[in-house]
């Protein structure tokens, strides 16, 4: 798809342009296109984890949270959560991606493909 295109005192549509500044004939460049597409596609095989049972805290640290203050907060490394893992808050899931926070009394379980699910 070419990335310059003539101007023309019509759109793609057929309709006149009413924009003062349009000269026709000209170059111009498409700066930012937005596009979505739709379409029906197979659901994806997600891998499912080997592992099932509990979690167990890499280390600890205290940690503020502006309801409650500093609160000694366990550190879970996310490659190591088993499917079926629940964790309650204060906990903290560190990856190589990002780091999540699990708030005191909000609930994390680990589903059968490894996604978190937080209820806050």
């Amino acid at each position: 798809m070419p990335c310059c295109a003539k101007s023309s005192r019509r759109s793609s549509g057929g309709m006149r342009r009413s924009t003062a500044d349009s000269i026709s004939g000209e170059v111009i460049e498409l700066i930012r296109f937005n596009v979505t597409a739709l379409g029906r596609t197979a659901k994806p095989d997600l891998p499912r984890l080997n592992s099932r049972g509990g979690a167990s805290p890499v280390g600890e640290r205290q940690v503020y949270f502006p309801e409650s203050g500093f609160l000694p907060t366990a550190i879970y490394r996310r490659d190591l959560l088993p499917a079926g893992a629940r964790l309650a808050g204060p906990a903290i899931i560190e990856e190589a991606g990002s780091t999540s926070l699990l708030h005191p009394e909000s609930h994390l379980t680990v589903d059968e493909c490894g996604l978190l699910l937080m209820i806050v």
